[in-house]
């Protein structure tokens, strides 16, 4: 981006932060109507189009997509980069949403067992997905249970009710509903971690000697909510 660029996004960045992300870490957003300013469309937008445009780099490379499915994707980098040049007002008819992830109480063993309360609460990534089945493209980011969804072309019979986001601010109403191939490849990719590198017992016993340390703080931070929260939700699964 260039340097114009870079400080707007610092600044819908810095109120992203302040109004969305350190409220919902400290548990004073949750199951509530909040608003939001002009600032939320512009940070969806960017921290996408970041993602869509280094992934659209790989793909015109190694050749993997064909050229329908690329020109969605071209076509939407192009109108989202547009936006953030100042050049249009929005990116219609892209859609962009946000969502919070709740405590996940009810998943299947499989899901489960995955630990999903630690996973989307303590991780950041995104990526696009193309989901052939129901012709539908996205891009969206996982911000420690912060979920921005850019919808490119949505799935026949799709729905997010109280989650779009409007370029001139507004409310985000509960309940907040989501039906969408999405979703599902949100679960898929957490139960893709038993294929992640496992780590050491040299270092499981660094980390548990840490927590002996100091018990009480351990017992009192955000990790240990959700590792409890994912052995509840074990329970309840079996």
């Amino acid at each position: 981006m260039c340097k114009d660029c870079e400080e707007t996004f610092s600044k819908v960045e810095r109120a992203f932060a302040l109004n969305i992300f350190y409220p919902y870490q400290n548990d004073t957003l949750g199951n509530q109507d909040f608003q939001y300013g002009e600032w939320l469309y512009p940070f969806i937008v960017s921290v996408n189009w970041r993602i869509l445009y280094l992934d659209l780099a790989e793909f015109r490379k190694s050749q993997s997509l064909n050229e329908t499915s690329l020109k969605i994707l071209s076509d939407a980098e192009e109108s989202m980069r547009n936006f953030l040049l100042g050049n249009i007002q929005n990116v219609l008819p892209i859609e962009n949403h946000l969502f919070l992830f709740p405590e996940i109480s009810i998943a299947s063993p499989e899901i489960a067992k995955q630990n999903p309360n630690v996973f989307f609460r303590t991780s950041a990534y995104g990526y696009i997905l193309i989901n052939t089945g129901f012709n539908s493209f996205y891009v969206y980011s996982n911000l420690a249970g912060i979920l921005l969804v850019t919808i490119i072309k949505k799935a026949q019979g799709e729905v997010w009710n109280n989650t779009i986001v409007d370029p001139s601010g507004g409310i985000i109403k509960i309940p907040r509903n989501v039906r969408s191939p999405l979703i599902n490849d949100v679960l898929e990719y957490c139960k893709e971690q038993k294929n992640w590198p496992q780590i050491s017992d040299q270092q499981k016993q660094k980390i548990i000697d840490k927590i002996k340390e100091n018990i009480n703080k351990f017992e009192n931070s955000r990790f240990y909510k959700f590792f409890m929260a994912d052995e509840n939700l074990k329970k309840s699964s079996r």
